[in-house]
């Protein structure tokens, strides 16, 4: 067997390709912490106030012809509906799905415009947060407070004493011998004086 050598030269590369693996597993671990045992990150809060994406072709035709299954098989289960409907979809003419197909982009040109104006807005008014007067206030007054609570404290530069071992008191106590079912010795030797007996 050959011998364990105590060190392993790496190339530039390998190092650091285990470096990045180790800020990976680093990362999973904060993550793990951040979200309360969770390692996966959790998911970004939607603004309520942005653009709704535009609905597909697909889920447009299926809108539009909803009631119209309901209507036509009377007794149908709410599970066979979309069924229904998919099968009409991949039936459809492709100039039924051109229709379809051009709603779509119009609804996806008017989302992006949309965006555009929701994403200038926003950054608009972030703009405005940290130029406010009042927000530009704000680290002026507080530099003044000193919170207690807050400020560190250092740890203290002198050693402790450490305290005398106390004395530990042994006692000795005496080993207990196993406990024996006596009962069975005792009957076994009473027959036996008995048979003597006789």
């Amino acid at each position: 067997m050959a011998p364990k050598k105590a060190f392993v030269t790496l190339t530039v590369e390998d190092a650091t390709e285990i470096s990045n693996h180790l800020e990976k597993i680093s990362l999973i671990f904060k993550n793990y912490a951040k979200n309360g045992g969770s390692p996966i990150e959790p998911k970004k809060i939607k603004d309520p106030n942005a653009p709704k994406r535009p609905t597909s072709s697909y889920i447009l035709f299926c809108n539009e012809y909803r009631d119209k299954v309901k209507e036509a098989i009377p007794g149908i289960a709410s599970q066979d509906i979309p069924k229904k409907l998919g099968e009409m979809w991949a039936a459809a003419t492709p100039e039924e799905k051109k229709y379809y197909e051009t709603k779509f982009l119009e609804k996806k040109v008017e989302y992006e415009s949309q965006m555009e104006i929701y994403k200038s807005s926003k950054i608009a008014s972030e703009i405005m947060k940290v130029s406010s007067p009042i927000a530009l206030a704000i680290p002026d007054t507080l530099a003044d407070i000193s919170i207690p609570e807050l400020t560190k404290i250092a740890p203290s530069k002198k050693k402790r004493a450490i305290a005398p071992a106390s004395p530990v008191l042994t006692t000795v106590t005496p080993q207990a011998t196993p406990a024996v079912d006596t009962s069975e010795q005792t009957q076994s030797k009473k027959k036996k004086k008995a048979k003597k007996a006789q």
